[in-house]
């Protein structure tokens, strides 16, 4: 399968929190690598909202109970404490869309998505 590429306004990485415009390459629907998206580049698909990076655990969880935008916002100060790297567990990219780039917190309304 070959590397997709894709960005956002932000993306959400529980050891480091929010990075502006990065964009995150998807191999087999996980996260090889993400780094700043500092020039066009071709084949990166731009999404509003933000990508969230995730274990496989943490997708369960999330695909199980959803909730409501106050448990997306706790789910976000809760995991914050993470250390995750790309290489073990594998991570996997969510987007959340809409979200409130003022309170930099997910609205009632927002879902999320596998990006694969």
């Amino acid at each position: 399968m070959s590397v997709k590429r894709y960005s956002a306004h932000f993306l959400y990485a529980t050891h480091c929190g929010f990075l502006k415009q990065q964009v995150v390459e998807v191999e087999n629907g996980y996260v090889r690598n993400y780094f700043p998206l500092s020039e066009e580049l071709e084949n990166v698909e731009w999404f509003p909202g933000v990508i969230l990076l995730l274990t496989m655990a943490e997708v369960l969880r999330l695909e199980t109970d959803p909730g409501s935008a106050q448990e997306y916002t706790e789910f976000f100060v809760k995991q914050i404490n993470v250390s995750p790297s790309l290489s073990s567990p594998p991570l996997i990219p969510i987007l959340l869309f809409p979200f409130d780039f003022i309170e930099m917190k997910p609205v009632s309304g927002t879902r999320h998505r596998r990006l694969l």
